[in-house]
């Protein structure tokens, strides 16, 4: 089912009501601002032609926050003025680098400037700190583009009965007990040293002889109290020995019945089973976007519906880094036609990766269809809506033929039935959902 619903609560102040949450809309057709849990944008448009235009207020999305919060920095550097001074090169979130003396303060005159610009470790540090940004940049982007190289492949239905096949409780690894008998020699000398400190008698040539008495005396009373202590030691070292073999055997029966009763269900894939399953799997997913879903399973059919609510293009890395020549590092806001290319390569990837992620449920999911929805503002009424921009219908027997991690998305979809299409500019079109 899908349910969107708008509340006027007042003239030019609307409550918007969807899967993808609850936000609120102020302004008039051709100018207003929405709010919602993705954040505030102002949209702008000419009412009746279909032309607008969003912006994101207070930040540019992750790839905004990120950049703002981005300032490398690598110590150490000297140059030769007057005298050898060290100096601390760092780039600010535009790639500028920013030089500071060795108390930490910003160095502004022009002379040093060009001195410490001049010197070997001021360059070989700007390259390094060039080629740092540079390459986070690229990992930021890489990792909203290249989702599709993180869905898992698609194992054959024996692989489940091989899995229940050898379900088996580990082995109990008991512990050597570390006590030792006792020694008589030791007991022995320490008897002797006793002996020495608290025998001393006025007649000393006695002491020898009172010595030995002392110690032979008392050695077999000794002697046993330790064979005592340490036949104890080791009945208690057995005891808690039996009670974690116990515990462990325990623990692995009930881990082996869990195990079972799992695969058995996932080889039945009923659909409360299948449904939890993929619930639980993506609950503490970590993906570099933001997403939501929800989800129907056809049992008779072997069919999951998937609809994604997906991140926006504004959450995509918005700038782009160079090298220069001269070690610099160039930052650009990046084309729209590049944005708009990447966005598509990371909505298509998603429906990959969790079609991937379906499939590894039960081999009783032969089809899942996926579609993916944003949040975009409606050209003719100034209101935000849902619209799909993307549907698939994978079949399991030819996905999991697919290497997912060479693949590009937009265009392995077009091995399925699919609904996704672009404008000229490479803005995604609505469609209807599969």
């Amino acid at each position: 089912m899908r349910y969107r619903k708008r509340i006027r609560i007042m003239k030019g102040l609307t409550l918007n009501l969807s899967k993808s949450g609850v936000s609120m809309t102020a302004g008039v057709p051709g100018m207003s601002v929405n709010t919602g849990r993705r954040g505030t944008y102002l949209n702008t448009g000419v009412p009746g032609t279909g032309l607008y235009d969003r912006q994101r207020v207070g930040g540019g999305g992750r790839g905004g926050a990120a950049a703002a919060r981005r300032h490398t920095a690598y110590a150490g550097g000297t140059w030769n003025g007057y005298e050898e001074r060290s100096f601390d090169l760092s780039l600010d979130a535009s790639g500028n680098p920013v030089l500071k003396d060795e108390t930490g303060s910003v160095i502004h005159d022009p002379g040093l400037l060009r001195q410490i610009r001049r010197s070997p470790d001021y360059k070989r540090q700007l390259r390094e700190l060039s080629r740092r940004m540079h390459a986070q940049h690229e990992q930021e982007t890489e990792a909203f583009v290249e989702i599709h190289t993180l869905t898992p492949e698609v194992p054959p239905a024996s692989s489940w009965q091989d899995a229940l096949s050898q379900i088996a409780p580990a082995a109990f690894e008991p512990r050597a007990f570390n006590g030792s008998p006792p020694d008589p020699e030791r007991i022995r000398a320490d008897l002797v040293a006793e002996a020495k400190r608290e025998v001393r008698p006025f007649a000393f040539w006695k002491a020898r002889r009172l010595r030995e008495d002392y110690v032979d005396v008392r050695l077999q009373t000794r002697l046993a109290a330790e064979e005592a202590a340490c036949t104890k030691a080791l009945l208690d070292f057995e005891t808690s020995e039996a009670m974690r073999r116990e515990s462990w055997e325990e623990a692995e029966r009930v881990r082996c019945v869990t195990e079972r009763d799992r695969i058995k269900q996932a080889l039945a894939g009923g659909r409360t089973f299948v449904e939890d399953a993929f619930e639980a799997r993506i609950a503490d997913m970590e993906l570099p976007v933001e997403f939501s879903i929800d989800l129907d399973y056809d049992e008779k059919a072997g069919l999951l519906h998937l609809d994604i609510d997906l991140p926006e293009i504004e959450d995509l890395p918005q700038r782009k880094t160079n090298i220069l020549k001269s070690g610099k590092v160039s930052i650009k806001d990046k084309s729209k036609r590049e944005l708009t290319s990447q966005y598509a390569h990371c909505v298509t990837g998603l429906l990959f990766f969790f079609a991937g992620e379906a499939f590894n449920i039960s081999p009783k999911v032969q089809k899942v269809v996926a579609s993916g929805y944003t949040q975009r503002i409606n050209g003719r009424t100034g209101h935000e809506e849902d619209d799909y921009v993307a549907s698939v219908r994978f079949e399991r027997s030819f996905f999991s033929k697919l290497n997912t991690k060479a693949l590009q998305p937009t265009e392995a979809i077009r091995g399925f039935e699919h609904r996704f299409e672009t404008y000229a500019d490479g803005r995604l079109k609505t469609i209807e959902p599969l």
